[in-house]
């Protein structure tokens, strides 16, 4: 879904990020217009003020939670005070990128896709795999060949994320202990399983941020 898709209305969680510090603030959309790809949001007032939320070191998200759907993230927008014709404040937002989902795990997505082996509880056999994505508390995987579905939800699994990150030349490696809590069907017939990790991982969240960081100035780039 494109920004400029949001109906009139519709109410969204403007979330602002500042190094460790996260803040939510409640919204909706006052106004569309595709043409300038700009939407515009009802002002966050304190005393009298708008909020700016712009400033070195501030990244700037949309959650939407549209009806019957999982929420929806549109990342890193821009985010501008502005005034209307009848001398009002609101916030300008402009996107590039689609709003993407977020997860039931509620955290953010990490995509991945890369190859891995998986075991299932105690059994010794291991199966090819695709690790899809991972956040702090879950990740998810696809059988690379689809006669190996053999998965439950209630399972547990164990599989190894290994990346290396070519930007700062250094191989990274996490245990992946975790139980199967849902089967998605793809368009592609293909089944996706979502795992919740067993315990937390150390450091998982500085490479999740480290690989985010990365994804957005290579498409700022782009």
């Amino acid at each position: 879904m494109k920004m400029s898709d949001l109906e009139v209305d519709q109410p969204v969680t403007i979330l602002i990020v500042a190094g460790e510090q996260k803040m939510e603030f409640p919204s909706s959309v006052i106004l569309t217009n595709p043409k300038k790809c700009t939407t515009y949001l009802a002002p966050i007032m304190k005393e009298g003020k708008i909020l700016n939320f712009n400033g070195k070191g501030i990244t700037t998200h949309i959650i939407v939670q549209l009806p019957e759907s999982k929420p929806l993230v549109f990342r890193e927008v821009i985010l501008n005070t502005m005034k209307k014709d009848d001398g009002s404040f609101c916030y300008g937002m402009q996107s590039k990128e689609e709003g993407v989902e977020v997860n039931r795990r509620g955290s953010f997505r990490c995509p991945l896709g890369l190859s891995s082996m998986l075991r299932i509880g105690l059994n010794r056999t291991t199966y090819d795999i695709i690790l899809r994505d991972v956040s702090l508390t879950g990740f998810s995987f696809v059988f690379t060949d689809s006669g190996d579905e053999v998965c439950d939800v209630g399972q547990m699994v164990h599989t190894v994320l290994n990346d290396y990150i070519a930007e700062v030349n250094k191989n990274f490696s996490y245990q992946m202990y975790g139980t199967v809590v849902r089967r998605e069907e793809l368009e592609n017939g293909k089944i996706v399983y979502g795992c919740k990790l067993a315990e937390a991982i150390k450091d998982l969240d500085n490479y999740i941020a480290m690989k985010e960081r990365i994804r957005s100035r290579n498409q700022r780039g782009r």
